[in-house]
């Protein structure tokens, strides 16, 4: 299958060195990318092919970052108070909603996407962070998804402002590698055991 991007900027399918770029699905610039966001990208591609769909949208991402979310995305969800299993009943009557074309044998990024990507890497920017993050991801949809999406997002507790919020109060640390995640979950044991012996 060959991923294409519904805009002027390039796009292509490639193996992922270790720097954090894509590993079969789309990449675009210089992006780097954790691990988890990548697993997320790779599910909602799989999505999107599945169903015979002709763009990645963010339906199909948000359902992805839904799957296993850890760290920090786990942090937001659980502060939002995000009822998981309904979120992802949602976001699959949105996808019976997406028209299928069988025998297409292209995927394109829709320019939602690209607005997505850009706003998480300007987060990413913003927060001295190397890597684009699931954090950047889901404050990067909850804003510039389309109407659709954002409805979503507000009825089951995802706004922009409280995920800034909870990203401020929570994360410890810049994104310096690939795994954040595996740094959040240590600094999380860290702080258990400093308080159990202060006790």
């Amino acid at each position: 299958m060959i991923l294409e991007e519904s805009s002027n900027r390039s796009c292509s399918m490639t193996a992922r060195p270790k720097d954090g770029t894509m590993k079969g699905v789309f990449i675009m610039g210089n992006e780097k990318y954790t691990q988890k966001v990548m697993e997320a990208f790779q599910e909602a591609q799989q999505t999107a092919a599945l169903h015979y769909h002709q763009q990645i949208t963010a339906v199909h991402l948000l359902l992805g970052l839904t799957k296993d979310p850890e760290g920090l995305l786990s942090t937001i969800f659980s502060e939002c108070q995000t009822d998981i299993p309904m979120l992802q009943a949602r976001l699959e009557q949105l996808l019976k909603q997406i028209p299928s074309v069988k025998g297409q044998s292209q995927l394109s990024m829709s320019t939602e996407m690209v607005r997505i990507i850009g706003k998480a890497q300007q987060r990413a920017d913003g927060m001295h962070d190397e890597f684009i993050s699931t954090e950047h991801l889901i404050e990067a949809i909850v804003e510039e998804g389309d109407a659709k999406i954002q409805e979503v997002c507000r009825q089951f507790g995802l706004t922009g402002d409280k995920i800034r919020r909870i990203i401020k109060e929570n994360k410890k640390q810049s994104v310096t590698s690939d795994n954040p995640e595996g740094n959040y979950k240590a600094l999380e044991k860290y702080g258990r055991d400093l308080t159990a012996a202060a006790r």
